[in-house]
């Protein structure tokens, strides 16, 4: 084996050793991805149920004044 096949074995390592961290930091991008995500879709569901009850109080006045006011 020359010198040469020697350091073209470890230029070949090294890259494997590259392409395997950069396959992992973008797996790891792609799960915070996935996790922001789920985040942004249970925000939009609290707002909109927040919305719909605001909605059903606004068309039932009565039940939102016996829920303000204890003891009605």
């Amino acid at each position: 084996m020359t010198l040469q096949d020697i350091l073209l074995e470890q230029q070949i390592d090294k890259m494997n050793r590259l392409d395997t961290a950069w396959a992992r930091f973008q797996a790891e991008a792609a799960e915070i991805d996935r996790a922001r995500n789920r985040g942004l879709v249970a925000a939009a569901r609290a707002t909109i149920a927040s919305g719909l009850v605001h909605a059903g109080v606004w068309i039932d006045r009565r039940a939102g004044e016996r829920a303000i006011t204890p003891g009605h």
